[in-house]
């Protein structure tokens, strides 16, 4: 082979070769950016929901049905030991964003449209709102009996299917909730659901055989939404925190109001000694009782003419 023939040929190869790591990478960097595309959509995903938490913060008893481009994979977990809510999307799991909100939900809601939806919890004062995040028409079965048939037409879950019934109808699927005002029957037809019992002091999971207080519907409605009992338990500790923050409030309302006023000091003081006595209480007897007890105080301001705590 001739020089000048042997020097085409490496040049040929050359150009190949440099050729070919062009094309790689040309198709690295569209994976990169398809890669980074997809985080930022999932960043977006995560403070868009943040963004309509603080919004409906703001309003009482609201919903707000919503969707995105396509689907999402979402994960809410309430941390046990810092009780915080912790919020992340499958393309940032190691980058968890920290919610001051207290939201009830599965740990796990994958999909492309949502259901947001918040209530005062007030006990007896306004103390947080809770949220509650699903999928639109996600399935309740009420099962009630002629003693509970009127408290179950007191629930109510916007943008979900209620279906309040005396028995377990053949169309139940095992995505659906059922939730039993009576004494369960059928449960090994249920093995693949998730089956609760109330009454009026507790709520039982069922599948896991635990049973946890509720001191109102709208906590109890949250443990319809969540997976299991040891997230509403977390859950239901951060709003004892959250009440024990804001009784410190009242607490130091009461002291000013002492000052400020001559004939209902005596009132504010007996309040105020209800307060004290009042974050140390988890008993739901006690919590319940406390509560009571607050409400007939300052019931009795009103009645007094003075200026209500709360």
């Amino acid at each position: 082979m001739k020089k000048g023939q042997t020097e085409s040929s490496f040049t040929w190869i050359f150009v190949s070769i440099a050729g070919v790591l062009i094309l790689f990478f040309f198709i690295a960097f569209a994976f990169d950016i398809i890669s980074f595309g997809s985080k930022m959509n999932a960043l977006q995903v995560r403070n868009i929901l943040n963004e309509k938490m603080n919004a409906l913060g703001f309003a009482v008893n609201k919903f707000e049905s919503f969707s995105f481009p396509s689907d999402v994979d979402v994960n809410l977990h309430c941390d046990q030991v810092s009780q915080k809510m912790l919020l992340s999307v499958k393309e940032l799991s190691d980058a968890p964003a920290n919610l001051q909100h207290i939201v009830f939900s599965q740990n796990n809601i994958v999909g492309k449209q949502f259901v947001l939806w918040t209530q005062n919890w007030e006990y007896p004062f306004l103390i947080t709102n809770y949220f509650y995040l699903y999928k639109p028409n996600q399935k309740f079965y009420l099962v009630y009996d002629r003693d509970s048939e009127s408290r179950v037409n007191q629930i109510n879950i916007p943008g979900a299917i209620i279906e309040t019934v005396s028995s377990i109808p053949d169309t139940v699927t095992n995505s659906d909730v059922i939730i039993f005002f009576k004494n369960p029957t059928n449960l090994g037809l249920l093995n693949q659901n998730k089956v609760l019992q109330v009454t009026d002091t507790q709520v039982k999971f069922i599948n896991e055989g635990t049973s946890k207080d509720y001191l109102s519907d709208e906590m109890l409605v949250g443990a319809f939404l969540v997976s299991d009992s040891e997230e509403y338990q977390c859950l239901y500790d951060k709003s004892l925190t959250k009440k024990n923050l804001i009784t410190d409030i009242y607490i130091r309302k009461a002291d000013y109001l002492i000052l400020k006023t001559d004939n209902c000091d005596n009132i504010y003081n007996q309040m105020k000694q209800t307060l004290s006595s009042y974050p140390s209480l988890t008993n739901k007897q006690a919590l319940d009782q406390t509560k009571g007890v607050l409400e007939n105080q300052n019931e009795l301001l009103r009645g007094e003419g003075c200026v209500e705590l709360f």
